[in-house]
């Protein structure tokens, strides 16, 4: 088992079937005593590790798992469960849980109709938070009603202008949403509907309806909590998945600072979840709370795809890396050029040797011979990558051989 005990967070680069799961995140759950949150698209890790950390670790296990791959009785978790209707902080959480439901692209042109999306999420969001019961009406179906159709929408706006909630701020939510007309709100509302589409089933809505736990429990040390979505579901409910990620990690944080007791979130395929703020506040800010991250990409592309405009270098130089089975070029460059260089003793030399003869003939023969030979021998110190990148590429996937190590002389143990 090898440990660096100075890690905070961690970011695993290893391509598809590079032993990821085996060599890192079941090990790591074997033993790891701290609360856990796992993404766990094939249920694997939960099969293979939530009794441990039950039976032998004391910990209360959750398994959302909305698609039943893991078990027949999956937990429910309704994320407007933690904001409180009276908290001077509602609209800025129901603002955090819109920035999450809305998936931007890096290519977005157009970032307009993105941002008006989350605006009109949130208003609602905070709309259900303030006049929801405890009926099942309180929750992100409750949101999801509310936006499918004109009457409901003209009926959320005349509540929110009608209230004093919020120190007012809810009522000037819903004049701002008034000024929305035409083929403006046309647009924006079908961009709203399309990033709300993932929870218009039936699995999604009996999931997200009720909570059955508290991810304030989190904090206590004891609590893990496994993701699990199948892989062909996996793009059509990122929203959800986003969703889980970004409450747990808010969960986390109103507990205050807390070195004590630290939360790790197992974030398997990172790229998935597609750039999400709070994650990116996590990485650099996060630290004090206790939030501890480990990051598992299939190569440097996929970490460049999910961090856009230079923001991998944020995750980069706030995380231990961990390289194996590297395949590609762009990762392979990167771990050459981390290694460095050493110094090389470069010899350069030869030798040289000539004959010549001259005879002439006349009254006085004459005949005369000459030979000549030289040699240089000269050295210099060069630089030389540790390993070059095609050299990083071509080491054994899993162990260094002996005949790759005699074969790459300059390789130090």
């Amino acid at each position: 088992m090898v440990r660096v005990p100075q890690a905070i967070h961690t970011a695993v680069f290893a391509p598809s079937g590079a032993g990821k799961g085996v060599s890192c995140i079941i090990p790591f759950l074997r033993t790891c005593r701290d609360s856990c949150v796992v993404v766990d698209f094939k249920g694997e890790n939960a099969r293979l590790t939530a009794d441990f950390r039950r039976d032998v670790l004391g910990h209360r296990v959750v398994i959302l798992d909305p698609f039943k791959v893991v078990t027949s009785t999956p937990d429910t978790f309704n994320p407007i469960d933690g904001i409180r209707a009276g908290d001077l902080h509602a609209i800025d959480e129901c603002n955090d849980m819109a920035k999450a439901l809305v998936i931007r692209s890096p290519e977005e042109k157009e970032p307009h109709f993105s941002d008006c999306a989350e605006f009109w999420i949130a208003a609602m969001l905070v709309l259900v938070v303030v006049y929801g019961d405890g009926q099942g009406t309180r929750s992100l179906q409750t949101m999801r009603e509310l936006l499918s159709s004109p009457e409901r929408i003209a009926l959320a706006i005349k509540a929110m202008k009608e209230s004093d909630a919020c120190n007012g701020m809810l009522a000037r939510m819903g004049g701002q949403l008034e000024l929305f007309v035409d083929r403006e709100r046309s647009s924006v509302l079908s961009t709203v509907l399309r990033h709300l589409r993932f929870l218009d089933t039936p699995t999604v809505d009996a999931n997200t309806r009720t909570s059955s736990f508290d991810p304030a429990e989190l904090g206590s040390g004891k609590m893990t909590i496994y993701l699990v979505l199948p892989p062909e579901h996996m793009r059509a409910s990122a929203g959800l998945l986003r969703t889980w990620i970004s409450s747990f990690l808010r969960a986390v944080i109103k507990r205050g600072l807390d070195l004590k007791h630290p939360v790790h979130f197992v974030l398997d395929e990172a790229a998935s979840l597609g750039h999400l703020e709070v994650i990116e506040d996590a990485v650099d800010k996060y630290r004090g709370y206790g939030c501890r991250l480990q990051f598992y990409f299939q190569s440097l592309g996929q970490l460049r795809k999910t961090f856009p405009n230079g923001q991998d270098q944020t995750l980069l130089s706030n995380t231990t890396q961990i390289y194996f089975a590297v395949n590609d070029t762009a990762t392979a460059d990167l771990v050459s050029a981390r290694l460095g260089e050493e110094t090389i003793i470069v010899q350069s030399g030869g030798t040289s040797s000539g004959f010549s003869s001259q005879h002439s003939n006349g009254g006085h023969s004459q005949e005369s011979r000459s030979y000549t030979e030289n040699s240089n021998s000269n050295w210099s110190q060069n630089a030389r990558r540790l390993l070059k990148p095609e050299e990083v590429i071509a080491l054994p996937p899993r162990l260094p051989s002996p005949s790759h190590r005699a074969c790459l002389p300059s390789v130090r143990n």
